[in-house]
């Protein structure tokens, strides 16, 4: 059912590792970005705007809000990174094939992914 999915929609000559944009995957993929992002505006400030991690706050309180946040942002950033990994497999209009695709993504916006997940991740290793 998929496939004949895919095949009305256009792409039906994608190979079975790659995902269609009119795919279920694809839209699941979607929902997570925007959820992660959600997230993302509202523990960025809590962390760096208001710094509910501060060595003022009570310990009890402090060591709350650390096992609470912090594999909040633990999630997101390992979501980044397979958003990263899937936006290899996403196929367009003009890109079918892994390699226009692959070379389409690293053309585009692999650095800004990569500099947006990476960081993050090696700056939360120090805080545990």
């Amino acid at each position: 059912m998929i496939v004949l999915q895919s095949e009305a929609s256009g792409f039906g000559d994608l190979q079975w590792y790659l995902i269609s944009p009119r795919n279920s995957i694809y839209k699941a993929k979607n929902l997570l970005i925007q959820l992660m992002t959600w997230i993302s505006i509202l523990c960025t400030p809590l962390l760096f705007v208001f710094d509910v991690l501060d060595s003022q706050l009570k310990p009890e309180l402090r060591a709350n809000l650390s096992h609470s946040i912090i594999p909040i942002i633990w999630l997101v950033d390992i979501s980044w990174c397979v958003e990263i990994i899937l936006s290899f497999l996403q196929a367009s209009e003009t890109n079918r094939t892994f390699k226009t695709i692959a070379m389409a993504y690293v053309k585009s916006y692999f650095f800004f992914d990569v500099m947006a997940t990476v960081p993050a991740m090696l700056t939360m290793q120090n805080d545990e």
